[in-house]
């Protein structure tokens, strides 16, 4: 049995190289994050922030190489959608592609999913749905059950989007630039509301 000293990194990423189209956004990239650990990436736009969560993610890849490593959660090979649930990931790519007309329960509900909103071949426990009540509460958000995504305002869709990233309990939460867009208010709130979820149950937070 491993004990604390000896467990793998939550991420471990050893001397990859990324493309997003033409453009080289890193090279020999390496970085390596451990269970409990809060970690803050700070860098001007362009700077390879929102690279490195869609590496995480698996929306990107690194160029092939034999020098080059990537595990998740101590495995070398993964299934892309189990671990987008292992993960609480909240971002502004994630909330301008999601669906203007879908609720906020369903906004929750699509965490379990890691979707984009819910689909018909996906079926929720009564468990599953009391959580993601409790969720919109715990949020602040229980007026938004109903209110479709498109009419809310920037604070409440974020405020919904990271109680989808937190409805199953991930491992390791996941935010990109989490308070732009929002007024001060709205920014203490949602940073509130961040700060108590990790008091309470300590995930891994970037």
């Amino acid at each position: 049995m491993r004990d604390e000293q000896s467990a793998s990194p939550l991420i471990e990423i050893e001397r990859a190289t990324v493309y997003r189209g033409d453009t080289c956004v890193f090279t020999d990239f390496s970085l390596a994050l451990q269970e409990g650990e809060h970690v803050a990436i700070l860098g001007p736009n362009g700077s390879g922030k929102s690279s490195f969560l869609k590496l995480l993610a698996g929306e990107v890849h690194p160029v092939p190489n034999d020098a080059t490593r990537i595990r998740l959660f101590g495995e070398a090979q993964w299934n892309v959608w189990d671990v987008r649930k292992r993960l609480g990931m909240v971002s502004h790519d994630l909330q301008h592609q999601y669906m203007d007309r879908v609720t906020g329960l369903k906004v929750i509900l699509s965490g379990f999913y890691a979707s984009i909103g819910i689909y018909g071949n996906q079926g929720f426990s009564y468990a599953q749905l009391a959580r993601a009540d409790d969720m919109l509460e715990e949020m602040g958000a229980g007026l938004l059950k109903d209110r479709r995504f498109g009419e809310m305002s920037t604070g409440e869709q974020r405020r919904c989007l990271l109680g989808r990233a937190l409805v199953h309990e991930p491992a390791a939460l996941v935010l990109d630039e989490p308070t732009s867009g929002l007024d001060l208010t709205a920014t203490f709130h949602y940073l509130d509301l961040v700060r108590a979820h990790v008091r309470r149950r300590k995930p891994c937070c970037w």
